[in-house]
């Protein structure tokens, strides 16, 4: 089992699970039926699309509002991520926090949303919303809109993660237990982004404000993040296949051998 599904499969005929050092650690507590096979370097790659627009923010003229920003579905946005939100809004004073998923286009949905973060500490007036967009270009565009981007928490993104620094957005994450909450651990880790991993909800929200003290970003930070994304292991196509076939290799010569 690899790419696809966040947990174990709890199936007898399959023997391992395909994962990385930073997914599954040596010292992981978490449960599975298979053995758990790490590949060297990231357990996905992330091919930049051909239409990627490149930033076009150019430095704001007058001074406005960080704008913080997640792009997550919905359903990842929980009442522990709101919270956690919340405590990042109140560090953060004049900053804004930007959603935008397609679920959020409908007000009575909004308004729930509003409801649940008024619950969790996170004031609603400090929400805004982008409409949802019709194609993957127009969609990408939308990092223009913000600062930094804030990983959902305890299901971590993974291809938003990956989206957003290819587009020169800094995205924060919460590395849990599990490895449904460290996708985007390993995704910042094999883009050489590691500092912006935190490990508990302090260290959360003292990354962002290290982040916040340089301001809203411009288009020549956008692109020095693109660029540096683009040239590491994250988006090595081809160093990620040897590495993949070499690990199937060592699986099967293990089989083999051992019968196990």
């Amino acid at each position: 089992t690899w790419l696809g599904y966040f947990a174990t499969t709890g199936a007898p005929g399959i023997d391992y699970w395909l994962t990385d050092e930073v997914l599954h650690p040596p010292d992981t507590r978490e449960q599975s039926s298979e053995q758990i096979w790490r590949l060297p370097g990231g357990y996905l790659t992330y091919e930049i699309p051909a239409e990627m627009p490149l930033p076009g923010l150019k430095t704001p003229e007058t001074p406005r509002p960080l704008r913080l920003g997640s792009f997550n579905q919905l359903q990842k946005i929980s009442d522990t991520c709101l919270e956690l939100w919340g405590r990042v809004l109140q560090a953060l004073p004049t900053a804004e926090l930007w959603l935008k998923t397609r679920h959020l286009d409908d007000s009575g949905v909004r308004r729930r949303l509003e409801q649940r973060a008024a619950r969790q500490g996170l004031d609603p007036a400090r929400l805004r919303y982008l409409a949802s967009t019709p194609d993957r270009v127009s969609h990408l565009a939308c990092y223009d809109q913000i600062d930094i981007a804030l990983d959902t928490f305890p299901y971590s993104g993974c291809t938003t993660t990956c989206e957003a620094l290819a587009m020169g957005v800094p995205v924060v994450t919460l590395a849990g237990e599990r490895m449904v909450s460290r996708m985007s651990a390993s995704v910042l880790t094999a883009a050489g982004c590691t500092d912006w991993v935190a490990t508990d909800a302090d260290a959360f929200v003292q990354r962002l404000q290290s982040l916040a003290d340089l301001g809203p970003r411009n288009a020549t930070h956008r692109r020095q993040l693109q660029a540096r994304v683009a040239s590491s292991p994250l988006c090595d196509l081809d160093g990620f296949a040897r590495q993949f076939a070499t690990g199937l290799d060592q699986l099967v010569q293990r089989v083999v051998t051992s019968g196990s």
